[in-house]
């Protein structure tokens, strides 16, 4: 059964905050690549929306890995998943543990 995807407002900001420093600092072209990543990685959990890390406070939220710098965090409802946020994984803080 496959998921609908939601995005919350944070975590659209998150993704073209990415997009727009990727373009920036590297090239449209390495930007591409990471939407690329994300939407093979929305695929994934629409059909597989356990496939991520799950919480220990709340197992409801899970955490999957985009690229070695960034992951999704992500809730699981019933027929839903919403997108939290995209987590830069180099911040010593992490909201996941």
């Amino acid at each position: 059964m496959a998921y609908e995807i939601v995005w919350t407002e944070n975590a659209k900001e998150d993704l073209e905050l990415i997009y727009d420093y990727l373009v920036r600092k590297w090239s449209e072209r390495v930007a591409e690549k990471f939407l690329v990543k994300v939407l093979a990685r929305l695929e994934l959990i629409e059909t597989f929306p356990f496939s991520g890390r799950a919480s220990y406070k709340d197992t409801s939220i899970h955490k999957l890995l985009i690229t070695k710098h960034n992951s999704f965090y992500y809730k699981i409802d019933e027929n839903t998943i919403t997108i939290l946020n995209i987590f830069d994984n180099r911040k010593e803080l992490n909201p996941f543990d």
